[in-house]
């Protein structure tokens, strides 16, 4: 069922690399890999709770010490 949800409502992954193909040369490097990384987040593929989760656990891990 998830597959099927995220088939219907992200684009394929040759759009996405299309997408980032044409905002390098007409912007810059950094405007298109903001886009990947934009894009990556909205997805779930970088999920960031979980990177605050984990800094957060190592910063409390410290202040015991």
């Amino acid at each position: 069922m998830t597959q099927k949800l995220w088939e219907k409502f992200t684009p394929f992954p040759r759009e996405v690399i299309n997408t980032f193909k044409k905002i390098y040369p007409m912007k810059n490097i950094k405007s298109a890999t903001d886009y990947f990384y934009n894009f990556s987040k909205k997805t779930n593929y970088i999920r960031t709770e979980r990177i605050e989760k984990s800094i957060l656990e190592k910063v409390q891990q410290n202040m015991e010490i």
